[in-house]
């Protein structure tokens, strides 16, 4: 009796503390994954560009959103975006760092006329978004069109073939029935159709499959107890393909989603002895649903309504009784909320040279006015360019979310049908991919970032060396000489990095770096790209060019030419940005303008005969400044600017021309920059902002140095006056309007007004943007130019 008493209280306790384990796994789960990502903020970044595919020669045209990754909402957060254009080498072929403002930028391209005809790759992504790798990058594919080069029809080629399968919650388990999904690719990476068959290692067909859209499909299937499988597919082109279907485990989850109208039903199959299975759904790092099942039989069923989950995708995981992750897939509910754009033309069609107005409105679902942040691009409909297949609707709610390349994505927002549906549920579970891993979240592990996000101006990094070998602790200045010159000072760290947080650093500049200490003279400086050389595996192809196209595109290449003859001038205006003119010491103690005094022939003269807060004394053959503070001579050597360039060897200052000096700014005092103690500033300007034609230091390094892009200005002509529409300059515009930033008022109204070319056929109009509130929308509209 005693026995049997000790037998069943352990059996109790046992269960008791499985129990009680057990309650504490969605709790323990959903604190994780809050944490988690509590500490890992993360931008989205989406690209406007006025049209797709371009000729050598041509501009393009960007307006970029810098959004939060878990609202969509416009986020000010980044101050600087990298935008960089690649060939299919992953050669970098355009570059340029755009000013964020508030989330907001806007830049341009020219394409050089040398560009090869191809597919290329448009990135735009922040320096906090490398933290997250290239898989969060914005991209897309852009085509360049070259015509100088010569193009024959081209025959289709034998295409290679890659098909890859994905069971529903991760994998096969023998005994347990099981949805496959399945992708099939070409060379190029675009699906392609196939038919197939599932065989065991008799060769029995088990299995039957076919393709449904954009090489996409799937089958259900249940793989026998010690039994092997292969795919054997079919192309259209009657090639065959053979492969190891991947490998089921003895033990394991299976995991189905299915719909039905409202209701989504999640099954979870087990061949394992387990009494529970937790639901963890979540959106966005939000989490929409946590819940408890208990297996019965080896199967258990939740239920839910689909109203229930936010829009877009949502992650469905699948947990065992130990905390653990065992099965898991992605969802996609199509959006509710919507930004409905409503845009009109006051015309059908107009005449060459006309003005054309387009009224705007901007509202929610529920048709309340709604605010945001808009851009528009109007072009001309050709062989080349055509109505695109991706808009800023499809890429925040489906393509930012999932991995590579998503043939025609508004296909899926633009039918709903059975066969549509079925094909979105194939798209998640083939191209499905999470932001972080479970592991991370449920262990906690503390984020390790490497770079830093660039709150307030560009940040540029460098290492210092010694014989090869990175060096510490060294001192650097950096000089942007000109007319509003810039100058900073830094130190390398423990590893031999350094950072210079640059302010509104625009356009070409020349950056003069400088060892602070002369004794330093051997350590080399070196300055790094922020453009991050790591890359995404996506593919892009573009349709051959063939003689039928050619007659088309000569005719646009026609037009680009006629287009930089007649005003290259005003495709090259910029506007001007807004800099702080300000110095980085603020006021001088005392300003001297040479003209004021005697004009003598040499810099110890002046330095001697009127400026008072220095002295002037040579040491061991060098000459030396110290300046007089208010309370006695400070020890060491200023530092000496001109135009913002640094100069460490005194003798070299002695030796400039004070005749090309038009003023000298004094700080007496000690004056502390990037932690870096300076014994005063003798800051001196030439009237140009040139040096005077002063020598460098011969230990400086002066680089080329691109800053933050400068904005040209979109031109387009006014035909108001009979003169101007007389005009005898031809108009060969195919891209009529470009805004980064449309004004509207506050009922959400906006008007937009430009004017027709001379060139005669269809053209789009293409509006893109969010709301404050971090819902996309765009709406197209089109009209024709006759004659």
């Amino acid at each position: 009796m005693y026995k049997i008493y000790v037998k069943s209280l352990l059996i109790f306790l046992v269960l008791a503390c499985s129990t009680r384990l057990n309650a504490q796994v969605l709790p323990k789960v959903q604190q994780a994954f809050t944490t988690y990502n509590e500490d890992r903020f993360k931008e989205k970044i989406f690209v406007h560009t006025d049209k797709d595919s371009y000729l050598a020669g041509e501009l393009i045209w960007f307006k970029a959103y810098s959004l939060n990754a878990s609202n969509n909402q416009t986020v000010a957060f980044s101050n600087v975006l990298y935008v960089d254009v690649l060939d299919q080498a992953n050669n970098f072929i355009l570059q340029a760092k755009i000013e964020l403002n508030n989330g907001s930028g806007n830049g341009s391209f020219y394409i050089p006329k040398t560009v090869i005809s191809g597919a290329y790759k448009l990135r735009a992504y922040t320096n906090w978004l490398k933290n997250f790798g290239t898989e969060s990058f914005f991209e897309k594919q852009l085509n360049f069109v070259n015509l100088t080069e010569k193009y024959e029809n081209v025959k289709n080629k034998p295409v290679a073939y890659d098909i890859q399968f994905f069971p529903e919650g991760g994998d096969l388990v023998e005994g347990l029935t099981s949805r496959v999904a399945f992708k099939v690719t070409g060379k190029d990476g675009k699906g392609t159709n196939l038919n197939g068959v599932i065989v065991n290692e008799k060769n029995d067909t088990v299995a039957r499959f076919s393709t449904l859209k954009f090489g996409m499909g799937s089958f259900t299937f249940k793989p026998i107890i010690n039994h092997n499988y292969k795919v054997v597919a079919t192309s259209i082109e009657k090639e065959i393909l053979i492969k190891e279907l991947p490998r089921a485990k003895k033990k394991g989850y299976s995991m189905n989603v299915s719909v039905a109208d409202d209701d989504i039903s999640v099954k979870v199959t087990t061949n394992l002895a387990v009494n529970d299975a937790y639901l963890f759904i979540h959106n966005n790092k939000q989490v929409t649903l946590a819940e408890k099942m208990v297996i019965g039989n080896g199967k258990a069923e939740f239920k839910l309504k689909k109203n229930s989950l936010k829009d877009g995708v949502s992650s469905f995981t699948i947990f065992d009784g130990n905390g653990l992750p065992i099965c898991e897939r992605l969802f996609f509910k199509k959006p509710t909320q919507k930004l409905l754009i409503e845009a009109v033309t006051d015309q059908k069609s107009y005449t060459s040279r006309k003005n054309v107005k387009v009224n705007l409105l901007t509202k929610n679902e529920k048709g309340q006015l709604e605010r945001g942040d808009f851009s528009v691009s109007v072009y001309k409909l050709d062989s080349l360019n055509k109505t695109p297949k991706a808009d800023i609707v499809n890429y925040v709610w489906l393509e930012s979310e999932l991995k590579g390349d998503i043939e025609s994505p508004d296909y899926y927002f633009s039918t709903d049908n059975e066969g549509a549906n079925e094909a979105l549920d194939n798209l998640m579970l083939t191209q499905g991919w999470r932001h972080f891993k479970w592991d991370e979240v449920l262990t906690q592990q503390k984020p390790s970032f490497k770079f830093l996000p660039e709150l307030n101006g560009h940040l540029i990094n460098g290492t210092t060396t010694l014989n090869g070998n990175l060096v510490s602790q060294k001192v650097i200045y950096m000089g942007i000489p000109g007319k509003n010159y810039q100058f900073y000072a830094t130190k390398s760290d423990s590893t031999g990095n350094f950072l210079v947080n640059t302010k509104k650093l625009f356009g070409a500049n020349e950056l003069v770096l400088q060892n602070g200490n002369e004794l330093d003279s051997n350590v080399q400086i070196k300055i790094l790209s922020p453009f991050l050389e790591q890359f995404s595996k996506k593919k892009y192809s573009t349709d051959e060019i063939n003689s039928s196209m050619i007659r088309a595109l000569q005719e646009n290449s026609l037009t680009v030419e006629v287009q930089n003859t007649f005003i290259s001038s005003k495709l090259k205006q910029y506007f001007s940005p807004n800099v702080d003119s300000a110095l980085f010491y603020g006021s001088a103690y005392k300003t001297y303008k040479l003209d004021d005094y005697t004009r003598f022939p040499t810099m110890d003269e002046v330095l001697r005969e009127y400026v008072a807060e220095v002295g002037v004394l040579k040491r061991q053959k060098r000459s030396h400044i110290k300046m007089i503070s208010e309370y006695d001579f400070l020890n060491e050597d200023p530092l000496v600017l001109l135009d913002g360039v640094p100069y460490v060897n005194m003798d070299l200052v002695m030796a400039f021309d004070p005749l090309k000096i038009e003023k000298l700014e004094v700080v007496r005092n000690r004056y502390f920059l990037g932690g870096i103690p300076f014994e005063g500033i003798l800051n001196f300007t030439t009237a140009k902002g040139d040096l005077g034609g002063q020598r460098l230091d011969p230990h400086s390094i002066v680089l080329d140095y691109e800053g933050m892009e400068l904005q040209r200005e979109f031109y387009q002509p006014v035909y108001d006056t009979k003169l101007q529409m007389e005009s005898r300059i031809p108009d060969f515009r195919s891209v009529l309007y470009w805004s980064p930033e449309i004004k509207f008022d506050e009922k959400s109204k906006a008007q937009l007004n430009f004017y027709t070319s001379d060139q005669l056929g269809s053209y789009i109009g293409i509006i893109q943007g969010i709301s404050k509130n971090g819902v996309p929308g765009s709406r197209y509209f089109t009209f024709e130019v006759t004659k």
